[in-house]
């Protein structure tokens, strides 16, 4: 019984394909024949000029030169991976560091200053089309507001990536565009109405740009990939009236990554408030709070890096602290933040022994630790202790206290 091969049109005399490389993933090469009958095809590398045979299936179409520096992928005939890795290399190398593709915008962070954030790039956004302007995170902020306008209908921008791919920085500079946008939106009733607004819009501006040092001081932190890693997912939500003016904004967080706060890699650090008390209070401060010198003094800081090349903590303290001023905390509401904060890191300096060879019940052996921990929570320390030791659990609808070993502890 014979059988034959439907071979692909794709791959005729004189094609470019993608094939497999083992130094580069992928590399290009010169289809120099019609595949055979069983679906195998000679072609010359471009980069070494070496002949290989490779299957067909091992080989992928490459776009023609016209589709180089693409700014919608969308269009492309062949869609495949080589083509759009290819296209956004070209992109970025050549500084160009947004690329639509259908309705997604793809972003590839320079890790450097780029200078095309300002209000007058917003203004240039404001009220175009995505195919008037070049791909920019203003222009996908721009159409959703006016989405949200014109159909009467919530919109959401969601900011997707890995770790360092710049989600926290684009939430910002979208909360910027809408911010602009609506401060600078026609058609309100009157000239008062318009200076009201504008007056609103910027204490709005304030506490929206002055909200995130506080939320990245106590949920950010340095990984090997990232020196302000977000350890938390943020959901903002911006309120606008009828007129598309701004009536206020809220913002949810969840799944915290609260386990970071005993346990570092080696290249990483905990969340960044702890290092920021340690090196921005002054002498009398950390003495009043317990706070020790050095962030290799504590259990739960000793593992991890203390440093961040180029970031001085004492100055992110400064701003840290700048912030939660401007958002309305007072004195005592400040200090409260601090006393809980060095209370976490003292909990993992309490150290435990066995009290006996026959009794697996632990023993606080720092005894003065948790009476720190106590004086900076406001509770009694022999009951902290004992919550600890001994805590008290419910069973079958009565209360009894269970004893922990060292491990429990």
């Amino acid at each position: 019984m014979s059988s034959s091969v439907t071979l692909p049109a794709d791959f005729s005399n004189k094609n470019l394909v993608w094939i497999p490389n083992e130094k580069l993933a992928l590399s290009l090469a010169l289809v120099c024949g019609e595949p055979d009958s069983v679906g195998w095809v000679d072609v010359e590398s471009i980069e070494t000029g070496e002949r290989l045979r490779i299957s067909t299936d091992d080989c992928q179409k490459s776009n023609t030169a016209e589709y180089e520096n693409c700014e919608n992928m969308t269009i492309f005939p062949c869609l495949n991976e080589p083509s759009i890795l290819k296209n956004l290399k070209h992109r970025f190398v050549s500084n160009v560091f947004y690329t639509y593709s259908g309705q997604t915008c793809i972003f590839i962070n320079p890790y450097k200053h780029i200078p095309i954030y300002t209000d007058s790039i917003s203004k240039d956004y404001q009220g175009k089309k995505r195919k008037e302007m070049p791909p920019h995170i203003f222009a996908i902020a721009d159409e959703a507001y006016r989405k949200m306008i014109y159909e009467g209908k919530g919109q959401t921008i969601l900011c997707t990536g890995e770790s360092g791919a710049g989600k926290t920085e684009n939430s910002k500079k979208i909360i910027k565009h809408l911010v602009y946008v609506a401060g600078n939106r026609s058609g309100v009733d009157s000239s008062s109405t318009v200076e009201q607004n504008r007056i609103f819009m910027d204490t709005l501006e304030n506490r929206l740009i002055h909200v995130n040092p506080i939320l990245e001081a106590f949920g950010n932190s340095k990984t090997s990939k990232n020196y302000n890693s977000s350890r938390f997912g943020k959901f903002v939500k911006i309120h606008f009236d009828k007129n598309g003016l701004i009536l206020g904004a809220s913002i949810e967080t969840f799944l915290l990554e609260s386990s970071r706060i005993t346990n570092q890699e080696q290249d990483d650090r905990t969340f960044h408030i702890f290092y920021q008390m340690i090196q921005g209070l002054s002498k009398s401060q950390r003495d009043v709070l317990f706070i020790k010198d050095k962030a290799v003094d504590y259990e739960f800081l000793k593992n991890g890096c203390d440093k961040i090349p180029c970031v001085n903590d004492a100055d992110e303290y400064r701003q840290t602290l700048q912030a939660m001023l401007m958002m309305g905390l007072n004195d005592e509401q400040i200090n409260q933040i601090h006393r809980i904060a060095s209370a976490i890191l003292l909990f993992g300096d309490l150290n435990f022994s066995q009290v006996n060879k026959d009794d697996d019940q632990a023993a606080l052996v720092n005894k003065n630790v948790a009476d720190q921990i106590a004086d900076l929570l406001g509770v009694d320390a022999q009951k902290l202790i004992e919550s600890i030791l001994k805590p008290k659990i419910e069973v079958q609808g009565s209360s009894t206290h269970r004893s922990q070993t060292i491990d429990q502890t």
